[in-house]
Parts: C-alpha cells; sequence; structure tokens
C-alpha cells in the first residue's frame, strides 16, 4: 500500500461519508468546488490578516534586535582593543560584515511599512537585554 493510495482511499472516503448521511449534503453550497473555493479563499484571508498583524510585531522586534546588536558589538569591541588587540581586530571584521546585512535588512524593513495592510511603525523597541553581553 503506497501513500498516495492511503491519500486518495481517504479522499474517497470522505465523499462516502457525505452521501450517506440522513441528508445529502453533496449538494449543498459548500460542497461544490466552487463553494470549497470560497471558503479556501475566506479563510487565507484571515489568516493573511493574521500574519500581517503578526509581521507587524516581528519586523518592530527585529529592528530592536539589529540595532542592539550593533551596540553590543561596538561595546565588545572598545572592552576588548586594549586586553586583545587580535580579537578585537575579528569583532571589528564581524561587525564589518554584520553592518553590510543590517542595512540590508533596513531597506527591506523600509519597505514592508510601504505595503498596503500594513499599520505597524518602524520604531524601536525596548530591549530586555540591558548589559553588554547579556
Amino acid at each position: 500500500l503506497k501513500w498516495d493510495e492511503v491519500v486518495e482511499y481517504a479522499f474517497i472516503a470522505e465523499f462516502d461519508l457525505l452521501r450517506d448521511a440522513r441528508q445529502d449534503v453533496s449538494q449543498r453550497p459548500w460542497a461544490t468546488p466552487a463553494g470549497r473555493s470560497a471558503m479556501d479563499h475566506y479563510f487565507k484571508l484571515l489568516r493573511a490578516r493574521e500574519e500581517i498583524e503578526r509581521l507587524e510585531v516581528e519586523a518592530h522586534r527585529l529592528l530592536t534586535y539589529l540595532r542592539d546588536e550593533e551596540r553590543f558589538l561596538d561595546e565588545s569591541e572598545q572592552q576588548v582593543r586594549a586586553l586583545h588587540p587580535p580579537l578585537a581586530h575579528q569583532i571589528a571584521r564581524y561587525h564589518s560584515i554584520h553592518s553590510r546585512f543590517t542595512s540590508q535588512h533596513l531597506k527591506r524593513l523600509h519597505d514592508i511599512t510601504k505595503l498596503p495592510g500594513y499599520k505597524g511603525s518602524l520604531s524601536f523597541g525596548e530591549s530586555v537585554r540591558t548589559g553588554p553581553g547579556e
């Protein structure tokens, strides 16, 4: 027995259940292909609205993270520079690479704010962690 056969049998069994019910519901509007398609679109729209709300929260968090990461790398490099210059150099190199990606993320976040239906703002949040390295 193959997975495709199991799925096909399950699909067929659903329709047998519909026909064997007290009332033949297979002809109801929600049982027709057009009705099912309309319901699918309706529920996808509901989920899309939820996704937009979630996007607004995540964009805000990402912006805060990017700022905090920049601060952390700056502070880490400054702290280590006097005691361990080679390590400070590696932190600076990593920071340079990280900064290039940060600018790309900031542009994408700015583009997201222009999308229809997006009501969030690009403002920094308050970081839970307040000290370097936390």
